[in-house]
């Protein structure tokens, strides 16, 4: 069996021990608070400086918003405008490949009529020549002129 003094000794060591665990809980709880206050407190900086940044991005996009708003609402007169020079420009193609259909008509019915012309003269100029080769080899008819109808009563 044990004596006092070993009794003594072993319950020393259990408080001595007892002691040693306590410390040793007191310093982790300690550390673990520390480590655990850095950490909420790098949260907040953290969610303080989202919070920032997210207001100063809703800042800037309203900024261009209104920006962008501006810009269109200016530009609106200037698109009406360029749309009504679109149209009007449009039209007057229209018109002028009108008139070049017209033009190219007129060309093509006066080339026809000078096609037309030329054949005829060239007919012309072959049946007289027909008539010059059969007069010379036949005497000439003689030529009569009627009388020129002149009246002599005039009024004065």
């Amino acid at each position: 069996m044990t004596t006092l003094a070993e009794r003594e000794q072993i319950a020393t060591a259990l408080k001595a021990s007892a002691r040693t665990a306590t410390r040793a809980l007191d310093e982790a709880r300690a550390s673990h608070a520390a480590t655990l206050a850095a950490i909420h407190a790098r949260y907040e900086r953290l969610s303080k400086r989202l919070l920032q940044e997210t207001e100063h991005q809703r800042h800037a996009l309203a900024t261009e918003r209104e920006r962008l708003t501006a810009a269109l609402t200016d530009a609106q007169p200037r698109i009406a405008a360029l749309e009504g020079l679109r149209e009007r420009l449009l039209e007057e193609l229209a018109s002028g490949r009108g008139a070049h259909g017209q033009a190219a008509a007129d060309a093509a019915a006066l080339a026809t009529v000078v096609a037309e012309q030329r054949h005829a003269l060239q007919a012309l100029q072959t049946a007289r020549k027909t008539e010059l080769t059969q007069a010379v080899g036949q005497p000439r008819p003689a030529r009569h002129n009627p009388a020129i109808n002149v009246r002599h009563d005039h009024a004065v």
